[in-house]
């Protein structure tokens, strides 16, 4: 099955505040994390973390840009 969703994201001072419902659970899923652009991956750590935390057996990621610093 895939699963699609799509976060509420608030940025504040370089801390991301993230607010997921996800369902079904994520308890020993495969997770892939899509992100478009990645700037300095605070947003992808706490959504891999998050995923960690549900349970997922393993939490896979791609970005499509990395960012130039």
């Amino acid at each position: 099955n895939l699963l699609r969703f799509r976060p509420f994201l608030c940025l504040i001072y370089g801390t991301a505040v993230i607010n997921l419902e996800v369902s079904p659970a994520l308890d020993q899923r495969t997770v892939l994390v899509v992100d478009d652009i990645l700037d300095h991956g605070v947003t992808l750590d706490h959504i891999v973390r998050y995923c960690d935390e549900q349970g997922a057996a393993e939490v896979l990621t791609a970005v499509l840009v990395v960012k130039k610093q």
